[in-house]
């Protein structure tokens, strides 16, 4: 696979309290469910370090609409709940999505 062929998820969320976190990761894990993460490859949290208060993300997925997609929308919950910090998606050097804390669009 090369770098065109996924779509890779980075960044930091730090979040009010642990308990903040962990409440914005339980609401975030309802979109692990759907078939076509799973398919992907990407259907567990081990591509995600929690530390504190905060939450890091390294996960690379294959560019199909469907995951990523799923992804999208798990990464929207995660930034609406935090308080700083942001995760970037790139296809090779191309940003294509950006999910800045505190963001409820």
């Amino acid at each position: 696979m090369t770098a065109a062929d996924v779509v890779h998820f980075t960044g930091t969320f730090r979040y009010a309290t642990r308990a903040a976190l962990e409440v914005a990761s339980a609401n975030a894990r309802r979109h692990l469910d759907d078939d076509e993460l799973a398919e992907a490859g990407a259907d567990s949290f081990r591509c995600f370090v929690i530390g504190g208060d905060s939450l890091t993300v390294d996960l690379a997925i294959p560019w199909a609409p469907g995951p990523r997609f799923v992804v999208a929308a798990m990464f929207d919950d995660l930034a609406t709940a935090a308080v700083a910090g942001s995760v970037e998606a790139r296809r090779g050097a191309q940003r294509v999505d950006y999910f800045p804390a505190g963001d409820d669009d």
